[in-house]
């Protein structure tokens, strides 16, 4: 073993590992097996336990399984050599993984119930240009799985700083995490009663079209009279106040309480840390995950607010990591229920001063609200008028309320959206309801595009589009004047700056 390496040998993950590919192997079957089961369990030619071959069927099955999760966990190995990490598995087909360090965008610790049982953790790498996790060792102890996480950031911080270990010598005091916020259960709870609920609701009022469903079939296999049940049921709901009030309840409370515990439990205990290495965000209950990125990866920052968030002075803060753009979404770290002094705090630790310092601010084009409500307002306002005119009822009024809709909403948006700029930091501005901020660093813009319709070039005006790594923002309808400014001043801060992009 190389001294310098405690990772130089092969190694194996924990025997907890087998336990762990043994449920893999069952939930992808039944992910894809599914449709084929539920008939043979519940439906009409379901099976019969009290046969053999039934017994036999699962116990072959069983021991299909634990054979793969046996030598899968025997033929995975991993180690580090020479600036990158290998992986070598498979159980009849080998595969070799080999990754550098310089790929590598983020190390992540996933951490499940039961690997919270077996003390065992994730390794999860997501790397440039895949669309997928390259590298993912199931169960490694926690302390392991620090140390192998530490080795390949300080690796990775030489080579790109050229500094020799040595050098760092008096650094190697113990460096202990700074901690910039944490979510404690009132905080979530908040987070809970502001989140959209709607993905909940759909799922009761699919539940109760099964339930009713499943009410007519055995009405009709029981030769109960539908239109006698029918009758009955309505009787019963027009005569009784309960009824309504009860399926209120089922609709509406429910949902919203899934949406609550369901927030609590995925944020439980979310912290956001600094340490020498960068940042680092921990939450889950069930599900426990640890993500980071290091401070010179954070491309962007964004905090916001809708108006139940701004009512209970809570914002959703995201920081945005370099990244392919295969897997820029989920590297977003996500702090939902952040206040105004846990921004100040995270602007600060970046480098990007405070929320309230000073900007040259701009506003968008009058253009932009003027356009879309005859464009997307008025137009088909008036061709659905028309159209509808001969066969006119109660719903067509909605027409003449759609310019209406249409042009407040967006006469919202035009008074929010604005560029704030100083000499370091461009700062965007934008809203509906509610309002929200993305802020970004000037060098670390890669490119900038200026794009005109005819309509924007008859006028002086443009759209501007600032890229960075796996990150966009875009402003329309701004001066071309102001456009070729911002453009000239980012590549200028480019080419000048020396601090680098990441």
């Amino acid at each position: 073993m190389n001294e310098n390496n405690p990772f130089s040998a092969p190694s194996r993950q924990s025997p907890a590992a087998i336990v762990l590919f043994l449920i893999k192997f069952l939930k992808i079957t039944v992910r894809q097996a599914w449709p084929a089961l539920i008939p043979l369990l519940v439906g009409t030619r379901k099976l019969d336990f009290s046969d053999w071959y039934v017994y036999a069927l699962i116990i072959g099955v069983a021991a299909i399984y634990l054979f793969f999760s046996i030598f899968s966990y025997l033929r995975f190995y991993y180690h580090l050599n020479e600036g990158e990490i290998v992986i070598k598995k498979g159980v009849l087909t080998r595969t070799v993984v080999n990754l550098p360090f310089e790929k590598i965008q983020t190390i992540d610790f996933k951490q499940n119930i039961l690997q919270q049982v077996f003390g065992v953790v994730e390794f999860a790498i997501d790397s440039a240009g895949s669309k997928k996790q390259e590298v993912s060792l199931t169960a490694i102890p926690l302390h392991q799985a620090e140390a192998l996480r530490q080795f390949i950031l300080d690796e990775k911080k030489q080579k790109a700083t050229g500094q020799v270990e040595e050098a760092k010598s008096e650094e190697a005091i113990s460096h202990e995490d700074s901690l910039i916020l944490k979510l404690h259960i009132s905080d979530l709870f908040k987070v809970g009663i502001t989140q959209n609920h709607f993905k909940s609701f759909g799922l009761m009022i699919a539940f109760s079209f099964w339930v009713m469903d499943q009410v007519r079939k055995i009405t009709q296999e029981n030769d109960f009279g539908e239109e006698e049940i029918e009758e009955t049921v309505v009787n019963y709901a027009n005569g009784t106040l309960f009824f309504w009030l009860l399926f209120t309840l089922f609709l509406v409370f429910i949902p919203f309480v899934i949406s609550l515990f369901s927030t609590v439990f995925r944020h439980f205990n979310m912290q956001l840390s600094l340490s020498k290495d960068g940042l680092k965000l921990t939450s889950g209950l069930f599900n426990k995950k640890q993500r980071s990125t290091t401070l010179n990866k954070v491309q962007a920052t964004a905090w916001g607010h809708n108006p139940l968030q701004k009512l209970l002075q809570i914002s959703t803060i995201k920081i945005y990591p370099a990244s392919s753009a295969s897997i820029r979404l989920k590297n977003i770290l996500t702090i939902p229920g952040g206040k105004e002094k846990h921004v100040n705090i995270l602007l600060e630790n970046l480098g990007l001063g405070s929320k309230d310092a000073q900007f040259k601010t701009h506003q968008i084009s009058e253009f932009y609200y003027k356009r879309t409500f005859w464009i997307v307002g008025i137009i088909p306002a008036f061709l659905a008028t028309v159209v509808s005119f001969w066969n006119w009822s109660f719903y067509s009024l909605f027409f003449c309320l759609w310019p209406v809709l249409v042009g407040s909403t967006t006469y919202l948006q035009y008074k929010k959206w604005k560029i704030l700029v100083n000499e370091n930091i461009l700062r965007i501005q934008f809203g509906l309801f509610g309002l929200h901020n993305k802020i970004i660093f000037w060098h670390k813009i890669q490119a900038v595009k200026i794009s005109r319709t005819p309509f924007q070039n008859k006028y002086g005006l443009a759209n501007i589009t600032f890229y960075q790594a796996g990150h966009q923002i875009k402003v329309p309808y701004i001066s071309i004047g102001l456009a070729e400014h911002l453009q000239s001043y980012a590549l200028y801060k480019i080419e000048s700056d020396q601090e680098g992009w990441m």
